[in-house]
């Protein structure tokens, strides 16, 4: 089913982005040195 395989895609890569976001702010918030310019 194809509109199936479109939404679990969608899951997927909504999750992988807000991960990436989450592991980012915790970087910086576990490492001061980072700092974004």
């Amino acid at each position: 089913d194809y509109s199936m395989t479109q939404a679990l895609v969608m899951v997927v890569v909504i999750v992988f982005v807000f991960t990436n976001f989450v592991v980012d702010i915790m970087y910086a918030w576990l490492d001061p040195r980072i700092r974004y310019s």
